[in-house]
């Protein structure tokens, strides 16, 4: 007759409880030592050894002792995590591992009970997150058609907000419970702690904003450098405060933290890494959105437009992986469908950004091209010149271009009056001349000044030729054909 007590269970008056997994491999060792040859009772004993070898290893991988790590990861949950289903399958299987595993069922016990009121202030706090998208969206849009940032609102009072809980207050919880205590387990923040401001998740490398570059004529650099005390960090337009999501960003940050400390894979854990890439994604957006010239650098297109692709897919809700929460079936699709509607609205500011970047490069291309010619028509500067007023002012191109406008549009009225008739000192006319030739512009005046200065040069050789001549050599009619030269000239 078995004597074997399920562990948990209370042994009969007069039945020995269940072994100790010790004591099974001390008697196998004696038997090993003492009798020559293999009986039924030590053969079957020994599979009972293995199998409660393995559930134990199994249990400490699921679940780690104090003080161990082991794939499943330490009290912190960090490294892999093993599922709901794992966990309960290993309770199950406790009763048939015919020794003493107490100690690591309890253990398993309280994981268990503390993941289960883990979940159900979860499901709190992310029902609480997908209405703070709407209101995310809500402000969002008022801010960039041009309102400021609301007010923050005052911290929650013990009256408004219900008592924070930890899971590892949930642990002592759920052991409270298990001997005849009830455990107090309401909804709150997910970490128990003194809630902080939020603060903007930590950008990948290899962001929109990369590294300054010098500048280059066939590279349209655009880095722009903001005047002292521009943005102070207190009022910075990147952060997600000055973006309206101050109260999101911080719910998803005690949330995606509290999810850290689990032991247990769960469904909402998996919408907690759906949202750390959510806002991950929008830091990176609103850094963009203020600071277009980073964006407006050719270097940094291909950046751009992977985040614009990366937010469409997080937008694409087909393309998430399918998850069900049984205790609340509208859960899972209206948080996504709240996050995917926010992304979108980005996205489509990003669209606009890029399309405004997309216009900037083509000119930037086309104004490069005109002023490395020889020569620049003063009409395509101006022309230029005018279209620049959409474009960053402090980017290299944007600055050559409308250095070069003012410098021909000075030359030009320096020169005022040579196209209608105006007269000019023939030394002025060659430093006016010379001048143009540097700035390699071309335009009526520059054109006819040209003309009128190579005119006077061969009319000043012709009369220094005539004047050296010997005087009963001179004709008459030359010096008078000279004379009337002379006065047409406009130099």
């Amino acid at each position: 007759e078995s004597s074997h007590v399920p562990p948990g269970a209370a042994a009969p008056a007069g039945v020995p409880g269940p072994l100790r997994l010790e004591e099974i491999t001390e008697a196998l060792s004696e038997a090993d030592s003492d009798i020559p040859y293999d009986l039924d009772v030590v053969a079957g004993l020994r599979g009972v050894e293995e199998r409660a070898q393995d559930w134990l290893e199994r249990a400490a991988e699921v679940v780690p002792r104090d003080g161990e790590g082991g794939k499943g990861g330490g009290s912190s949950g960090g490294g892999e995590k093993h599922s709901m289903e794992e966990l309960s399958d290993l309770i199950d299987e406790s009763g048939s591992a015919l020794v003493d595993v107490s100690e690591d069922l309890d253990r398993l016990r309280l994981v268990q009970g503390s993941t289960a009121a883990w979940r159900t202030q979860a499901r709190q706090s992310l029902r609480a997150i997908a209405s703070a998208f709407g209101d995310f969206r809500e402000e969002r849009a008022r801010i960039c058609s041009g309102g400021a940032p609301a007010a923050k609102p005052p911290p929650a009072t013990e009256t408004d907000q219900p008592p924070a809980i930890h899971p590892a207050q949930a642990a002592k919880s759920a052991a409270a419970s298990s001997t005849g205590h009830q455990g107090n387990v309401g909804p709150g923040p997910m970490n128990g702690e003194t809630s902080q401001p939020a603060k903007a998740p930590t950008e990948p490398k290899g962001g929109v904003d990369a590294a300054e570059s010098s500048a280059s004529t066939r590279h349209v650099n655009l880095r722009r450098k903001p005047p002292p005390n521009a943005n102070p960090p207190s009022a910075r337009a990147d952060t997600p405060a000055e973006n309206g999501g101050g109260v999101l960003f911080q719910l998803v940050a005690d949330f995606v933290k509290s999810e850290k400390s689990t032991r247990i894979s769960t469904p909402e854990g998996v919408l907690a890494g759906e949202l750390n890439d959510v806002t991950l994604w929008f830091a990176r957006a609103f850094k963009a959105l203020a600071s277009p010239s980073d964006v407006y650098d050719k270097k940094n297109a291909g950046r751009f437009d992977k985040l614009i692709q990366g937010g469409e897919r997080l937008a694409e809700l087909d393309r998430a992986k399918s998850l069900d929460i049984d205790e609340d079936a509208t859960l899972v699709d209206g948080l996504r469908g709240a996050y995917s509607r926010a992304v979108d609205d980005e996205v489509k500011r990003l669209l606009v950004l890029q399309a405004r970047r997309d216009k900037f490069l083509r000119w930037g291309e086309r104004a490069d091209a005109a002023m490395s010619k020889d020569k620049v028509p003063v009409e395509t500067l101006i022309e230029l010149n005018a279209e620049s007023g959409a474009f960053p002012p402090s980017s290299e191109i944007v600055i050559r271009v409308r250095n070069k406008t003012r410098d021909a549009n000075a030359w030009v009225r320096s020169v005022q009056g040579i196209t209608s008739g105006k007269k000019f000192p023939y030394e002025t006319a060659r430093i006016r001349a010379n001048e143009g030739d540097r700035l390699n512009i071309t335009c009526p005046e520059y054109k006819t000044l040209g003309a009128a200065v190579r005119a006077t040069k061969r009319w000043m050789t012709k009369a220094k030729k005539l004047c050296s001549a010997s005087q009963s050599k001179v004709d008459a009619s030359e010096v008078t054909e000279l004379m009337n030269e002379h006065a047409a000239f406009l130099v």
